[in-house]
């Protein structure tokens, strides 16, 4: 729980996600939309549709949080997929909640609780895809990384204590780890059990065989139809068109 309670401050501090937020509860008090324009004032329509982003930002990254643990080695559209359908899920009977208790029990929506569930999951989907094309979801925790933080990897490794860890490779039914400071070493357990334990480090799969440190990466390249990316070690991996979208942000930045 409080792996969870962590990543969900992490996502929170991000500067992108206070800018989204507060674009959000200015655009949604200005228009007032569901019919909160006619039925409030500005100040109570503002406190109204603040009340509601809230809640939707907190839902939105606790589920996220819980979706990366749990299938920690899915691909993006799988993961974005996951979280867009249980944040619609989880929600609007949220959003009906508020909205009959603040208008003291007398809460008569214009809109059916079916209709309200395919728009919010539509608009969902929607930025999902803006995020993945643009990179966000990375960009988003780029910056709110504890640059001090100990993945539970190198708990299995005491001999490393204190080293950085720049990618990690499978290896038949072993995992090599590789440092930063050029050494290596070999865990006999499974890939997508170590990758669980990178836990709290800014990373991602670029293959089903690789993972890496996003602070590695250097730079991607295209050649013969497949990509490739270059760590700052010099060391050259390719890049599993299904995992591709892990590196779209270089294209943002």
């Amino acid at each position: 729980m409080k792996n969870y309670f962590n990543d969900v401050t992490t996502y929170l501090r991000s500067s992108l996600i206070k800018i989204s937020w507060a674009s959000l509860c200015l655009m949604l008090s200005i228009s007032g939309p569901f019919g909160t324009y006619s039925d409030m004032g500005l100040l109570e329509r503002t406190a109204f549709w603040s009340l509601i982003t809230s809640v939707a930002f907190v839902v939105a990254c606790l589920i996220k949080a819980i979706v990366w643990r749990i299938f920690p080695n899915q691909v993006p559209v799988v993961i974005n997929l996951i979280t867009t359908l249980s944040f619609t899920a989880v929600f609007v009977p949220i959003t009906f909640v508020i909205s009959n208790w603040w208008a003291d029990g007398a809460f008569n929506p214009n809109f059916p609780f079916a209709l309200a569930s395919v728009l919010v999951l539509s608009i969902s989907l929607c930025l999902a895809m803006i995020r993945q094309l643009l990179g966000w979801d990375h960009l988003a925790k780029r910056d709110e990384e504890p640059t001090d933080f100990v993945p539970r990897l190198l708990d299995r490794t005491p001999q490393f204590a204190g080293q950085k860890i720049r990618r990690l490779t499978v290896d038949d039914h072993s995992v090599e780890i590789f440092f930063c400071s050029g050494e290596h070493t070999r865990l006999r357990m499974r890939f997508s059990d170590a990758v669980r334990e990178m836990d709290g480090v800014d990373g991602f799969y670029i293959h089903r065989s690789h993972w890496v440190a996003k602070e590695a990466v250097q730079s991607m390249s295209r050649g013969n139809g497949r990509y490739f990316v270059t760590l700052n070690d010099g060391t050259v991996l390719p890049v599993g068109r299904t995992y591709k979208p892990n590196l779209d942000y270089l294209a943002a930045e």
